[in-house]
């Protein structure tokens, strides 16, 4: 079964209450550069990745005053923050290593080699954390590289539109930069999405 590019591409669109929910989540990731807002952009990421495993056609529900929901938006949040911090602080002290004192080009460049590594696996870490809830399983390396493998062609291709999605709005962000949370809001959610539905494929 081939993942669902088209309902990836139009899951925002495909009913008003999908719409509100993709504006709240553009909403606050215009204030990225707080913490809050980045914390509950990313426990909401969770729940979305976790929709697209389940087969969900609808985007879940933002919280309310449900205050056992923000308990998990925040715990979630936290811990996915948490994951790409430490996946991306391993090439960024390489690099630091190659630069600070003494410069040295081959630590800059597996600084480089590095970290084109872990945004590759990253997609799949995060989604694998999601998918099961354990902060420990953003780190099964050989269980995320097992996911990645079963439908290598479906990840490229998701990575590869990702990817154009991303260099796009970042593009249109240099353009229009208040808006830039905004812009790159819809490639973020068409990634978990269509990468949600890679790791239904491989459960």
């Amino acid at each position: 079964m081939m993942v669902d590019v088209i309902r990836s591409v139009t899951f925002p669109f495909t009913s008003v209450k999908n719409f509100v929910s993709f504006l709240i989540f553009a909403f606050l990731n215009t204030l990225w550069f707080f913490l809050l807002p980045v914390i509950i952009v990313n426990g909401y990421a969770v729940k979305l990745i976790r929709s697209a495993v389940e087969g969900e056609k609808d985007a879940p529900a933002w919280p309310g005053l449900n205050l056992s929901e923000w308990g998990y938006i925040l715990m979630h949040g936290f811990f996915y923050t948490v994951a790409v911090l430490i996946y991306l602080i391993v090439p960024f002290f390489i690099a630091y290593l190659g630069t600070a004192g003494n410069f040295s080009l081959w630590l800059v460049l597996l600084s480089l080699l590095v970290f084109l590594a872990v945004i590759f696996v990253l997609p799949m870490a995060l989604v694998n954390y999601a998918a099961t809830e354990s902060f420990i399983e953003a780190f099964n390396i050989p269980e995320i590289f097992r996911r990645i493998f079963a439908n290598i062609l479906q990840y490229l291709l998701v990575y590869a539109i990702s990817a154009a999605l991303f260099i796009t709005a970042l593009m249109l962000s240099l353009r229009m930069p208040i808006l830039a949370g905004l812009i790159l809001a819809y490639p973020t959610v068409f990634a978990l999405h269509a990468f949600g539905q890679i790791m239904a494929e491989t459960q």
